[in-house]
């Protein structure tokens, strides 16, 4: 019978010092939540570290150093490459020493930096558990339409490899859709010992958010500014937009690399949007920095805004949506399977890639009070259930699961 708590080795080699995607983002929020029930330690880069730290994530960390920031900041596949290899290396070598001394390693996503390590410390101590949660697939280059060609072979090329290591080793794999779970079970692996978790909300931020005597904004987008999130094309739609709408106002709010920062504002430039395109930074957590947003304001703004658009081409749960849905304010996005499996109705949904089809979906809810009401109510009863503190748990539930009897 172990008297100490359970302990847990989360691995988050893909972190940076400005954090990450979606999935990233919810970390801080699920590792709040687990501290009191676990021994938790935090293996992450430096950067990964002063991160998590200012989203107040407190446990004992093992971290490594960073590349130099050319390296650490480019979208550059070879840079990328370069980087994961290097933090992967420094993750092998310096959590070798440790691995007998935990019960679980959890790894968030399904990067090599990430799986490789893992696979690695499951060699060194067999008795060792790994839950593993993969977001979502990458789409093969024909449909990941907006990417570049040898980024996007790169990317999938990886993704297999890492799904071939969490079908082999992880004791727990974990997704958040159906679409990753149908890939792991052509992986051959069985069906019970996937499991799919949802992601979560932060409810009672979103509820004290304050409301804005007056709607400010026509529409938002809040997220990372990554590819695959095609803001310079959402940039692109709303000078459309403007056609039938000359005076709209869209609120971009979101975080990533400077190269991608740059490519924002050079679309933004290039159409002549200064005054009908807003940018806002955004960290999830209090912040003294001049113009980055802390959670609570970000959902003021989000609630000062009539619809909120995404472009993203690929989501593995949707959380920027979701957001806006518990905001009370309608969305409009790509028709994703992702959506449809877990939003339902409660997005309007366009067919992948078609501006056209978007700018009316567009129009016609910023033209249409009484719809935009009517979806912004569905939508917040469609993710009433989707609370961190209840996601959160659910999940350290399935992950103690896979412990022997005799260490709980």
């Amino acid at each position: 019978m172990m008297n100490a708590r359970p302990r847990i080795l989360a691995l988050f080699n893909q972190l940076y010092d400005w954090g990450g995607a979606g999935g990233e983002l919810a970390l801080p929020f699920i590792l709040k939540h687990w501290t009191t029930e676990i021994n938790l330690t935090i293996a992450v880069p430096r950067g990964g570290q002063e991160w998590l730290e200012k989203q107040n994530v407190t446990a004992r960390y093992i971290t490594w150093p960073a590349l130099p920031l050319f390296f650490e900041h480019s979208l550059r596949l070879p840079n990328v490459l370069i980087v994961w290899m290097w933090r992967t290396l420094q993750a092998c070598w310096i959590l070798s020493s440790h691995a007998r001394f935990f019960d679980v390693i959890y790894t968030s996503g399904d990067f090599f930096c990430n799986t490789i390590p893992a696979s690695w410390l499951k060699r060194i101590n067999p008795d060792l558990r790994w839950a593993a949660l993969i977001h979502h697939l990458i789409l093969p280059h024909k449909q990941r339409l907006r990417n570049q060609l040898l980024t996007t072979f790169g990317s999938n090329l990886m993704q297999q490899f890492s799904l071939s290591l969490v079908g082999r080793n992880a004791d727990l794999p974990l997704t958040n859709n159906q679409g990753v779970r149908q890939a792991l079970i052509q992986r051959n692996i069985a069906e019970n010992k996937i499991k799919t978790i949802d992601s979560g909300l932060d409810l009672s931020a979103i509820q004290r958010a304050y409301a804005l005597p007056d709607i400010v904004y026509d529409a938002c987008y809040v997220g990372s500014f990554r590819a695959s999130k095609a803001v310079p094309e959402l940039v692109e739609v709303w000078s459309k937009v403007l056609h039938q709408l000359p005076k709209a106002r869209l609120l971009i709010i979101g975080n990533g690399p400077r190269i991608m920062l740059n490519t924002i504002n050079k679309k933004i430039n290039e159409f002549g949007l200064e005054q009908n395109v807003v940018m806002r930074g955004y960290v999830p957590n209090e912040s003294e920095e001049k113009g980055i947003l802390d959670e609570v304001e970000k959902f003021s703004l989000m609630k000062a805004s009539k619809i909120f658009v995404s472009l993203s081409y690929e989501e593995g749960w949707g959380r920027a949506v979701a957001e806006a849905l518990a905001c009370g304010i309608p969305a409009v996005a790509w028709d994703l399977p992702t959506y449809r499996e877990i939003f339902a109705d409660s997005v309007i949904a366009v067919p992948i890639g078609n501006q056209a089809e978007c700018v009316r979906a567009i129009v016609r809810l910023l033209e249409n009070e009484s719809l935009r009401h009517e979806l912004g109510a569905r939508g917040v009863q469609t993710v009433s259930n989707y609370d961190f503190s209840i996601i959160a748990r659910r999940q350290l539930q399935l992950i103690l699961d896979i412990l022997p009897r005799s260490n709980l």
